[in-house]
């Protein structure tokens, strides 16, 4: 898309240079067609109406898409990753809390899209400590890609370190975005929405949670 708008909008500012002032590097005597990255282009090219060169936009866009490409998410690999947490708590006395933490998991890919994962995690604020251990389970989209979204779910055991020292069961939806650096190492950002039930769930209703962490296939 990048490349698509700076053909487009040098098209108007090229169109009249000599091909010495344009900053392309020619490959015939007489200047008329040069190079732009690696792809030749004739200078008529930015003369001709859009829809004339549909083509070469389509071929650009190709190579962009290709660029992109990085085959981050493979069955069989395992992931470690650590994570700082902020979650906003809804008590059920209409009150809230605001939380930060930390936590960690480690996960196997079992299929290309589908990851199951064991996680901990632990939250502290002037009313609440809370810390939880269960599983996630979470299917990706894009997986040929460097960004790659995805969508999930999750069940765990939560403890709640206030004045009653509640527990019980912490659930709820997730989706985040994952930024792969290289084949094995990726930045994501992760929303969760969180129920709890049990003796905890008399304490919190519910929380919005959001992680931000980065993550290395082993």
């Amino acid at each position: 898309m990048a490349a698509s708008v700076f053909f487009l909008s040098t098209q108007c500012r090229i169109r009249d240079l000599p091909i010495e002032q344009t900053g392309f590097t020619p490959i015939d005597p007489v200047g008329s067609s040069f190079i732009i990255g690696n792809l030749p282009v004739n200078k008529n090219f930015f003369k001709e109406p859009v829809m004339k060169r549909p083509l070469f936009l389509t071929i650009v866009f190709c190579l962009l898409i290709a660029a992109n490409t990085i085959a981050a998410v493979r069955q069989g690999e395992r992931e470690f990753s650590i994570f700082a947490d902020y979650i906003g708590f809804n008590f059920e006395n209409n009150g809230t809390e605001d939380a930060l933490g930390a936590g960690l998991s480690v996960g196997k890919f079992l299929s290309d899209q589908l990851q199951l994962n064991l996680q901990g995690i632990a939250a502290w604020s002037n009313d609440i400590d809370l810390y939880a251990a269960g599983l996630n389970l979470k299917y990706h989209f894009m997986t040929e890609c460097k960004i790659v979204p995805y969508l999930g779910g999750q069940i765990n055991y939560a403890y709640a370190d206030n004045d009653d020292n509640e527990d019980g069961a912490m659930w709820g939806p997730m989706a985040g975005i994952k930024f792969f650096t290289d084949e094995c190492t990726s930045l994501f950002v992760e929303y969760q929405y969180q129920r709890y039930d049990g003796s905890i769930g008399s304490a919190v209703d519910d929380a919005h949670a959001v992680l931000v962490g980065i993550s290395r296939k082993f």
